[in-house]
């Protein structure tokens, strides 16, 4: 059985200072006086947190007891027309005007909204027997106050105004009741994700309408609890040089009738188990028994260093329990073949980490978090419209790395937003920006922006004109380092429009230099759609045929289509799920449950992570999967040098030669290492050598390849299936021999 529990323990914060007509707040103070009185229990047998439709309605598992602020009156008193108001938000440092949401909610990102109920459910004042009804009461008889919901950054607060000539005095106590039970009703509706924002209150206490103090208390932890967790997600680095400390990061799940990490799987975060660590590198140097303490919430961060050079991959047993880890490369740089190697990183480039609305943004740094806790080293949590984005994700992304990260030794957040389109095109781009500390929000709007934010989020301005605002601010002006990413090319959102889906880039490629081959949607690779009964692997973007949610051959939308117009682009994969945790079906449909994953390879002489990983996306030396963390290495040989995935090489050799590495690793959480089914080499888009792998299908794949009929300019790129179905794809190398 897995439960949820709430643990409770008051919090009190002193006012802050507030410049202005209203005073300083002095002795007054911010609680959470009540615990909810139990546990909520997750009916045994439901699915996964990500598949929950009835979750926040279901009275058996979405409501809890109510919630009681209590502010404590400070020196000043609140007089009469003066009063409080109460909502739920994280700190992000920005109140400055460059962005007015932010500072129209004193540097709060605010919730829940219509979008964004990353909290709790939406408060209500009109109906006493309903879920998320608020009262207001003092301790102070004859106090009466007139409650409101006031409109905060988008977020409805609950304004409490006193209008009784008997105001509360100092040491008096104001109760804000959220999901009041006492005329019937179910009690405060709660989302699912873990969070730990604060409660903020504004206090008027002149009574004239002006600005309010600031004080705040962090709300309760929600956790995801049960004891019987019977996997292990256990996550280590794609690549660790010999002798290298690294982290090996443990989680433990639970999931259902399943045998991978995917949408039936809950982290376990109070798991307090013991469980025994193996590994195939016979001198490697490791804790061999983990003991999980209450405060590591169901994660652990263990030191292990890897001495043998090879692939290597730890085993994670408790009891009957017993989950890989994904596979790692351990290298020797002074080793001459290991010098091909690149220090590879991944993490994932769109990933939405909501849990309301279409696209909503991640609730504080909750995403971030948990990709960190399973051992990424950088994510791009991004919203899906231009003007949340420029709200919230500016605050949420640096708020995160400071949290995390703040010298950015092992993880970085990247900011980012997602622009989508109605006009001649159906296409989705994602802009990432290399810096956390730019001013403002570093998209505005073209001029000749002419529409407004829909649900969806999309704007009514072409993707021409945007590449074009774009290359004016990154190319022209030199505003900031900026790439746009085109997204998910081969899936049409709406039927009958003919896309070719990239529009006229004006900086010939400078702002576009990786496309999204993969995501838990499925694959843009090729518009090929085979049948409804084949492998979901088979299948392209959108899978299900019956709805037509993909473009046709011949429509232009596809990576191969677009990689065969003349455009070069590197490959990388991408969640796109709108979940906060690492496993697909973020939004449900006939799509895989296997997430897309970006990989770079970083340069050795750049000394600081944020940059590595940038450059590497520039010189496109990235390469995708779908599920699992597979180490690949793909690089040509030609007049005497090497040049890795993502080159483009001029040479004279007819037939420079092609060396191709992949090894297989486990799914998230799967129990052994699976072998590799199938490896592709593709020119120019069509396979040229397919090498199907009979039993028992080996975990590793070393070879050179050398095109047998070299006809000028080509590109290069190979594909590989592990025989659980995850895929791999290598970045291009460009060849040009006159």
């Amino acid at each position: 059985m897995i439960t949820k529990k709430w643990l409770w323990a008051p919090m009190v914060v002193a006012g802050f200072f507030l410049p202005g007509s209203i005073q300083a707040e002095t002795n007054a103070s911010v609680s959470i006086t009540n615990p909810p009185g139990g546990v909520v229990e997750i009916p045994q047998g439901t699915w996964g947190l990500g598949k929950w439709p009835g979750f926040e309605t279901d009275p058996n598992v979405g409501y809890v007891p109510n919630l009681t602020i209590r502010y404590l009156v400070g020196d000043g008193g609140i007089p009469r027309n003066g009063g409080i108001q109460v909502g739920f938000g994280y700190p992000t440092g920005i109140t400055g005007a460059e962005n007015s949401k932010y500072a129209n909610s004193s540097g709060y990102l605010l919730g829940p909204n219509a979008s964004m109920s990353h909290f709790f459910s939406q408060p209500q004042i009109t109906t006493p027997t309903g879920a998320n009804y608020v009262t207001v009461s003092c301790s102070r008889a004859g106090v009466a106050f007139q409650r409101a919901l006031v409109l905060k950054a988008e977020t409805y607060c609950i304004q409490c105004k006193v209008t009784s000539t008997t105001a509360p005095k100092k040491g008096d106590t104001i109760d804000v009741v959220f999901g009041s039970t006492a005329s019937g009703g179910p009690g405060l509706a709660h989302n699912w994700e873990p969070h730990t924002p604060k409660v903020v209150v504004w206090v008027n206490n002149v009574g004239n309408g002006g600005g309010y103090v600031l004080t705040s208390a962090p709300l309760p932890t929600l956790l995801f609890t049960g004891q019987d967790a019977n996997a292990f997600l256990t996550t280590a680095p794609v690549t660790a040089d010999v002798g290298q400390l690294f982290d090996l990061t443990l989680c433990a799940i639970q999931r259902a009738g399943s045998t991978k990490f995917d949408e039936t799987s809950v982290p376990v975060e109070d798991y307090v188990g013991t469980v025994t660590l193996s590994c195939t590198d016979p001198a490697a140097v490791f804790p061999s028994q983990i003991s999980f303490a209450a405060s590591d919430m169901g994660k652990c961060r263990v030191p292990v260093t890897l001495n043998t050079r090879g692939f290597q991959v730890f085993q994670v047993t408790a009891g009957a329990i017993s989950s890989s880890s994904n596979t790692v490369r351990v290298l020797d740089p002074a080793n001459p073949d290991d010098s091909a190697w690149f220090p590879t990183y991944f993490g994932d480039l769109q990933n939405h980490g909501g849990t309301g609305g279409h696209a909503s943004q991640p609730p504080k740094v909750r995403a971030h978090q948990h990709f960190w806790a399973f051992g990424t080293q950088f994510i791009c949590s991004l919203d899906h419209t231009q003007q949340k984005w420029a709200s919230f994700a500016n605050g949420a992304a640096q708020l995160a790395q400071n949290e995390i990260d703040p010298l950015e030794q092992k993880f970085i957040v990247l900011k980012g937003g997602e622009q989508s389109y109605k006009a001649a095109y159906e296409c989705h781009h994602h802009t990432l920006f290399r810096d956390l500390n730019l001013p403002g929000n570093p998209i505005v709007y073209p001029s000749n922006y002419s529409g407004t934010d829909t649900v969806k989020g999309v704007v009514k301005y072409t993707l021409n004109d945007f590449l074009a605002h774009l290359h004016d601010q990154i190319v022209v002006q030199g505003n900031y380092e900026a790439m746009c990413v085109p997204h998910h090319t081969a899936w049409m959102l709406t039927g009958g429009i003919s896309v070719f889906g990239l529009g006229n880039d004006p900086s010939n490629g400078q702002i576009r230099r990786v496309i999204e081959i993969a995501s838990e949607k499925g694959s843009s690779e090729n518009a090929y759609y085979p049948t409804d009964t084949a492998p979901w692997w088979e299948y392209p973007i959108g899978a299900d045929l019956s709805l037509g949610n993909h473009h046709p051959p011949g429509d232009g939308a596809s990576v191969v289509e677009i990689l065969n117009s003349g455009n070069k682009f590197g490959f990388i994969g991408s969640s796109d799920q709108h979940l906060p945790w690492p496993q697909g079906s973020g939004e449900g449909g006939n799509y895989s449950s296997r997430p897309g994953w970006a990989f770079v390879l970083g340069d050795r002489t750049i000394p600081t992570l944020r940059m590595r990983i940038w450059d590497a996306l520039m010189d496109r030396r990235t390469y995708a999967t779908i599920g699992a963390k597979m180490p690949l290495n793909f690089y040509v040989t030609a007049g005497g040098s090497r040049y890795p995935m993502g080159s483009e090489v001029s040479t004279a050799e007819p037939a420079p030669v092609f060396r191709i590495i992949a090894a297989s690793s486990a799914h998230l959480g799967a129990s052994t290492r699976p072998g590799i089914q199938e490896l592709h080499i593709l020119k120019n888009g069509v396979p040229v050598q397919t090498n199907v792998y009979s039993d028992p299908k080996p975990t590793e794949v070393d070879l050179t390849w050398q095109d047998p009929a070299p006809t000028g300019d080509a590109y290069i790129y190979f594909r590989v299936i592990q025989e659980d179905g995850c895929m791999a794809w290598a970045s291009p190398i460009w060849i040009d021999n006159p």
